[in-house]
């Protein structure tokens, strides 16, 4: 049998059927062939390659395009360029990475004895308090290996049926994940890997006003009770440790935390220069970030925004004067206290890469000895933030120039619902009454 067009021709090779291999073979013109078992399967094969000709599209094999991994990580890759150029956030760069490789690897918790005899770049991701490690395995569907696919052969369809990998996980979060694949497979199409991006051509199931009701739900932000937070920070103070002979900084670090709402990442990189006790107020320049290889901390800029704009990450804030004492006491005890020294150190005078030791030895067990359910470090900056709006009100410039939010759109959308401006309604409620039944 043969057949052919311009270009494509599907041939069977007796010689090859003899040896028990792959006898059929589709041959485009300049390019190498592709084997296939059956005479089906090449004249199906030549029938797509036909098309994509068809259409004006040039003729990509599978042995040219590059596998769903290759993709994935050339466009975490960038993302993390791009960080390092600050044109966006290293958090926004960071999650768009590992939603990509959400869709080729999963993680999973196994005891640390079954960790040895596996790659050292496989596993080793951290070590769990209950001596378990968390290793990276690559994700199978229906016994395909995900990252092994080739970006030519992956389709809408295979694509729509992958998301049930994502089942239990909000709309939000998928959407997310949906986003980073498209982008992942712009870059295989850039490179020649595929003709078109089958991600854009999925469709998910969209819901009134884009969120379902058990969505808004989860993603209201709880006011926390002022009497608590007051109790967590005096626990965290009395509970401080004594390194050598000084009356260490964690507890100053949360009292800081709550009273200025300043980010971890603009905490951790403070500098003693930044604090004008005269004007009392603290000025945000910094922040600290991973590095592009996410091997070590560094700092540059806050948030970023369009080239040739400021971001308003870079803020001042008011110091209150029993922070501004708190201060002064811990700069006289610091062991570095020089204006390019950092305010908040670790017990080995280093600067704070996360937020788990403060986290986890401070805020936690403050809670647990006040008897407030645990809370994240960020609740901090939620709470400084309710502080704002019971004296601001609906004053959200404000509000958003203090919490150096870009725009008032991000602020209304958090802390809008704690708005109770009950005077006001009645006082409308009354009007609109006799304006109707006047």
């Amino acid at each position: 049998m043969l057949v052919t067009d311009l270009k494509i021709s599907v041939k069977e090779i007796p010689s090859k059927k003899k040896q028990g291999r792959a006898a059929w073979a589709v041959r485009v013109k300049g390019k190498q062939p592709e084997y296939f078992a059956t005479a089906s399967e090449a004249e199906a094969r030549a029938a797509e390659l036909r098309q994509q000709q068809y259409v004006g599209g040039r003729v990509i094999l599978k042995s040219e395009a590059g596998t769903l991994r290759a993709a994935i990580e050339l466009y975490a890759a960038h993302q993390m360029e791009r960080v390092e150029q600050n044109k966006i956030g290293f958090i926004h760069g960071t999650h768009s990475g590992r939603d990509a490789h959400h869709w080729i690897d999963e993680k999973e918790d196994v005891p640390f004895d079954d960790c040895i005899g596996l790659p050292p770049d496989h596993w080793k991701i951290r070590r769990r308090a209950h001596v378990k490690e968390q290793i990276t395995v690559p994700r199978v569907y229906k016994g395909v290996e995900l990252g092994a696919v080739k970006c030519c052969d992956v389709t809408a369809p295979m694509i729509t049926e992958w998301l049930q990998i994502f089942d239990g996980l909000s709309m939000k979060t998928i959407k997310e994940k949906c986003t980073a694949l498209k982008q992942a497979f712009d870059i295989a199409v850039t490179n020649g890997w595929a003709m078109h991006n089958p991600a854009r051509l999925v469709k998910l199931e969209e819901t009134k006003y884009g969120e379902t009701e058990e969505e808004v739900e989860a993603g209201t932000i709880e006011r926390l009770p002022v009497e608590k937070i007051r109790r967590v920070i005096e626990a965290a103070n009395d509970a401080e440790m004594v390194v050598g002979n000084t009356h260490w900084c964690d507890g100053l670090a949360l009292s800081f935390a709550v009273q200025t709402g300043l980010r971890f990442g603009e905490l951790a990189a403070l500098k003693w220069k930044f604090l004008d006790f005269e004007k009392k107020r603290v000025h945000v320049r910094t922040a600290m970030r991973k590095s592009q290889d996410g091997t070590h901390a560094c700092v540059g800029i806050t948030k970023t925004v369009k080239s040739g704009q400021i971001s308003k990450s870079r803020r001042s804030v008011f110091l209150t004067p029993n922070l501004i004492a708190a201060l002064k006491q811990w700069k006289l005890r610091s062991p570095m206290s020089g204006d390019d020294d950092r305010v908040f150190l670790t017990h080995d005078l280093q600067m704070h890469e996360t937020s788990a030791h403060l986290r986890r030895n401070v805020l936690h067990k403050a809670c647990d000895q006040v008897g407030l359910e645990r809370i994240r470090w960020h609740d901090l900056r939620h709470f400084f933030a309710s502080l704002c709006v019971d004296r601001y009100g609906d004053n959200w410039e404000r509000i958003a120039d203090l919490l150096g939010h870009e725009t008032t759109a991000t602020t209304r959308k958090h802390y809008a619902e704690w708005i109770d401006n009950l005077d006001r309604d009645h006082d409308d409620g009354e009007a609109f009454n006799d304006a109707l039944w006047a």
